[in-house]
């Protein structure tokens, strides 16, 4: 970091910029971490979410099997 602020001052540029220019950078870069970190966990919802789904979407698929196979039992009992 010492050179970064040897090589500003040297251009010309007063250091007290620099600390502001990093702090800023520094914020900005924090900001878009938690953005990022946000979107992470909104993902892991979405995720849990959908794993919850297709478990429904089979129990839904087992149950309608399961209707089918009851409609066909009553009918064979019709037919006895």
């Amino acid at each position: 970091m010492d050179i970064f602020i040897y090589m500003y001052a040297r251009a010309g540029f007063p250091v007290q910029n620099m600390t502001l220019q990093v702090i800023n950078t520094l914020q900005h870069t924090a900001t878009h971490c938690n953005t990022l970190q946000h979107t992470a966990t909104h993902c892991n919802t979405l995720q849990h979410t959908i794993i919850q789904c297709n478990t429904l979407q089979r129990t839904a698929t087992h149950c309608n099997i399961l209707e089918q196979t009851i409609t066909h039992c009553i009918k064979l009992q019709h037919m006895i």
